[in-house]
């Protein structure tokens, strides 16, 4: 019995130690490392036209020739590893509908029009990217969302895309609630409403697969704030818009008082002080003496006493020299007295009692110029 207690009792120790002894800490697998993102050869924004390498599979792009390969694409939008955007060519997309065909004019790229498939928006891969084109001004992008707004009315398989550009009415648009949008200003813009087709002055034309008839001698103006973009309806091509304002100016022209000839000779504020001399690119000097209503008025600048006076070009160069005033008394009395027409005498007349006098009459107020949208 005593050798049996002295077993347990060493066993027991055993066991003891080994529930005291501290416990292995435990090792957290090493955490995988993240993927890292691509990085872009080129900063690239929403609206942007990139050259990119076809975003194909191997296969089918082996099939395209190699100077095909790399095309232009307008990106849609920008994301954290790829980028999206349409299919652009230098010639009229083949198969594809003129709805459904967005042109980039060659003012805006610098290179040639480029034509836009807005049918289909492309992953692009970030490793496809290969050069920036241009950046495409906002009033561009705006008129490429009301195409792709009327296609994904027509037909929802289409792009629900719209660059982050605000929607602005422009020449062209054709609202549900007013009309065809015929000019646009800072403020408003002037819209012709719709006829039907055997009304005076009606001009047609097809929007939309559909023919419209608009009255191009009833107009009206309407302030940009009471016009909702949304409700774009159709989009009008420039010969239509042509048509309508060939028909809306004969119109005004009828109805408009004749101005009297004597308008013409009457006196507006001037750029130039009477007696300036001016010069043009071949080295010809011009005495300034008046601007009217139509033409700016002087005589050539030589030894002798002038004979008739001229119009002169708009393009002339100012020098520092001016005529004294004795000088330019004697030309004017010598244009005076060959003068045959007496509103032109009256001119000069005018001209002589206020040529000391150019400010403030010549002061005028800056012209207010008027932007007119795309």
């Amino acid at each position: 019995m005593k050798k049996l207690k002295i077993i347990f009792q060493a066993l027991f120790r055993r066991l003891l130690a080994h529930w005291k002894k501290p416990a292995a800490p435990v090792v957290s697998p090493a955490a995988a490392p993240l993927p890292s993102l691509p990085v872009f050869p080129f900063p690239v924004h929403s609206g942007d036209l990139v050259w990119c390498l076809m975003p194909l599979p191997q296969k089918e792009l082996d099939q395209i020739p190699e100077g095909h390969q790399i095309r232009p694409y307008w990106i849609a939008a920008v994301k954290a590893d790829h980028v999206t955007g349409f299919y652009c060519s230098s010639k009229p997309i083949k198969k594809c509908p003129a709805a459904s065909q967005f042109v980039i004019s060659n003012a805006v790229t610098q290179i040639r029009d480029t034509h836009v498939d807005l049918r289909r928006i492309f992953r692009i891969p970030v490793a496809n990217l290969i050069e920036p084109i241009c950046s495409v001004p906002a009033v561009v992008q705006n008129q490429a969302n009301k195409r792709l707004i009327l296609q994904h009315r027509q037909n929802q398989n289409r792009p629900a895309f719209r660059f982050p550009v605000p929607l602005v009415p422009a020449p062209g648009d054709l609202l549900h609630s007013h009309g065809l949008i015929l000019d646009c200003s800072e403020q408003s813009c002037t819209i012709v409403p719709r006829c039907k087709p055997n009304a005076e002055g009606a001009v047609g034309g097809r929007i939309i697969n559909r023919v419209f008839y608009f009255n191009a001698r009833q107009t009206q103006t309407l302030p940009l704030s009471e016009l909702a973009a949304n409700d774009i309806a159709g989009l009008a091509d420039w010969e239509l818009l042509s048509r309508i304002r060939l028909e809306n100016r004969k119109t005004r022209s009828r109805t408009s008082l004749p101005k009297h000839k004597q308008n013409a000779y009457v006196r507006k504020p001037a750029p130039f002080a009477c007696g300036q001399v001016l010069e043009d690119w071949s080295g010809q000097q011009y005495v300034f003496l008046c601007a009217t209503r139509t033409h700016r008025y002087g005589y050539v600048y030589d030894d002798f006493m002038p004979d008739k006076l001229v119009c002169l070009k708009s393009d002339l160069i100012v020098t520092p020299e001016r005529l004294p005033e004795d000088q330019l008394n004697d030309d004017l009395e010598a244009l005076i007295e060959v003068q045959e027409n007496p509103q032109m005498i009256q001119l000069l007349r005018q001209v002589q009692k206020q040529k000391d006098l150019p400010f403030p009459f010549l002061r005028s107020t800056p012209p207010r110029y008027r932007i007119s949208a795309v």
